[in-house]
């Protein structure tokens, strides 16, 4: 089970408090394999992700609109089998692991004064 920020949780309840056809999706995504993850809630990727779906589900892919993509769910109780829209999909930070490297580095590095690129034809 995926461990969620707040602001993901007030954002799922907003999208569904706007009809009853509208859910919001956690999404499990894979790392790749690179040896064991070090943080179990977002397997190294320091993000957890959530599907926005606007509608569904549909039998055959339907028409997308512009920025629509669509997922495709076996079903539940909740939800049945098919295609749905998912209008957005989000990112928000780990909360298990993006908020202990915070804490554990509370002053992120300055960073270094910029300096235009060197024209090679100048040199």
């Amino acid at each position: 089970m995926i461990i969620y920020p707040d602001k993901a949780h007030v954002d799922m309840r907003a999208w569904r408090s706007k009809g009853s056809y509208r859910r919001a999706w956690p999404l499990e995504i894979s790392a790749p394999p690179k040896g064991v993850p070090q943080c179990k809630n977002c397997t190294d990727l320091s993000y957890v992700y959530v599907a926005f779906i606007k509608a569904g589900p549909f039998q055959s892919v339907p028409a997308l609109k512009l920025h629509q993509a669509l997922k495709w769910y076996d079903g539940d109780p909740g939800a049945g089998m098919g295609w749905y829209i998912v209008d957005k999909m989000c990112a928000y930070e780990c909360p298990m692991c993006m908020g202990a490297s915070r804490v554990a580095d509370p002053d992120p590095e300055p960073l270094p004064e910029w300096q235009p690129p060197l024209r090679k034809d100048l040199m």
